[in-house]
């Protein structure tokens, strides 16, 4: 099976100033944005694949202060990516929640009604660092005279019994992966061991979805700066790809790729992956964590 599987739901490489990722969202504009807004810290989490094959995780947050909305005791989040068994997927665009954790979370609600940090990475600060700090000030500032107009999530509890339901078909699964693969380049920091050398050198077919690119940026101009970025990517390791034609996902990439081994390159955020419509590069990946590989 194909080793090196990537989706990827936006990428912005090469492509003129207009496609650039605005300027990060303010805490005010993040505030206004979140249907709920609360302090607490990381208890746990447990990763599941739901009834569409994607792995998510929940996490449970006990809540110390709201800031905006109504929110009980423990709040469930569910983000996309995690480790179910010998699957994972990791989307660099979720916040990563550890365990004791105490960070400011901006939530927002799917469609289904579960919650997500809002602007992902930057709607879950960290309130250790000086940003969380004045963050931290600003929030209270604003709700000085009482929590502010905002959402009832009390729906979403992370109550025992209800944090690691099945919910959307899925099953939490606590097997540990381990790995006997050789040919891994390993370091000192938290990243995992990672192949080095493209399996049986096969070339990985990509396509583009340039369905809702802007008026002003040429169709030709969009798919060079892609393959330049791709040939610039192939050059500096050994993966080999292939262009396999253009193609309107119809959905955000990451929700479109099935495991088929297809590199997605998505250049909108139609679908508000970011919230942001266009927005920061968002990469997604599915990977087999018990032979140390890329899927």
């Amino acid at each position: 099976m194909r080793k090196s599987f990537f989706a990827f739901c936006w990428l912005l490489i090469g492509i003129p100033v207009v496609l650039a990722a605005p300027p990060k969202a303010t805490i005010s504009g993040r505030l206004e944005k979140s249907c709920a807004v609360f302090r607490g810290t990381v208890t746990g989490s447990k990763s599941y694949i739901d009834v569409n094959g994607h792995v998510y995780t929940r996490t449970a947050i006990q809540v110390g202060e709201v800031f905006k909305g109504t929110a009980p005791s423990l709040v469930k989040l569910v983000h996309r990516g995690g480790i179910v068994g010998n699957r994972g997927e990791a989307n660099d665009f979720y916040p990563l929640l550890k365990p004791g954790e105490d960070r400011l979370f901006f939530v927002s609600r799917r469609a289904d009604g579960s919650l997500y940090a809002t602007g992902g990475e930057a709607g879950a600060v960290k309130t250790a660092s000086s940003a969380g700090q004045a963050a931290l000030t600003q929030l209270r500032t604003a709700s000085a005279n009482g929590t502010l107009p905002g959402d009832d999530i009390t729906d979403q509890t992370g109550e025992p019994g209800n944090l690691w339901g099945s919910g959307g078909g899925g099953h939490p699964d606590d097997t540990q992966p381990s790995s006997t693969a050789t040919n891994l380049i390993t370091g000192s920091d938290t990243v995992g061991p990672r192949f080095i050398t493209q399996d049986r050198g096969e070339f990985i077919p990509y396509l583009i979805d340039i369905q809702y690119l802007p008026a002003n940026i040429p169709q030709d101009v969009a798919i060079d700066a892609v393959q330049s970025a791709i040939t610039a990517w192939s050059s500096a390791s050994s993966l080999k790809f292939q262009f396999a034609g253009l193609q309107n996902f119809g959905m955000s990439a990451p929700d479109a790729s099935d495991g088929d081994g297809v590199l997605r390159i998505q250049l909108h955020d139609h679908y508000d992956v970011t919230g942001n419509g266009v927005g920061d590069g968002v990469a997604s990946l599915l990977y087999r964590p018990h032979v140390g590989a890329l899927r």
